[in-house]
């Protein structure tokens, strides 16, 4: 993601140009826009990023609840392959209405994912992963949430 970043953030800095009156008139020079501070704050952020955030049910209709090693199993092999730069996975206690009408209380896995706009193929990755879940753990869905634009910094 850090390379992904310096070329985006590359392509974002501004010089700014300020106009300074002489005797000649006014002449164009080249000066510091913005502190050193600020600097280095602007080359650690970046934007617009997508983030998405995925909620693992784990309850199943006929068998155990998936475990939390069986869901880092998945996260080694499944996720962490399609968005090797860096996520965030969150365990806590979760409920939903199923089809059926009936309230099921379970540990869910949250997963948030931050990435560039303009990977285009980020979303078919992430449609891949849910449906991996979706078919390996017998689930009925995995809930996505997408929130754009977002700005970042590392």
């Amino acid at each position: 993601m850090r390379a992904t970043l310096r070329r985006h953030i590359g392509l974002c800095l501004i010089v700014v140009f300020v106009a300074v009156a002489s005797p000649g008139g006014a002449s164009l020079r080249v000066g510091p826009a913005i502190s050193r501070q600020a600097a280095r704050q602007a080359l650690a952020c970046a934007g617009p990023f997508v983030r998405t955030d995925l909620f693992f049910g784990s309850e199943r209709p006929d068998g155990p609840a998936v475990s939390v090693r069986q869901f880092r199993v998945f996260l080694d092999g499944e996720i962490t392959p399609r968005f090797p730069d860096g996520l965030t996975l969150l365990i806590g206690d979760g409920q939903f209405r199923n089809a059926a009408g009936d309230v099921i209380r379970e540990t869910a896995f949250v997963l948030t994912l931050l990435y560039p706009r303009s990977a285009r193929d980020s979303s078919d990755r992430i449609e891949e992963i849910r449906n991996l879940y979706k078919d390996r753990f017998a689930q009925e869905s995995v809930l996505r949430v997408d929130s754009t634009p977002q700005r970042v910094c590392f």
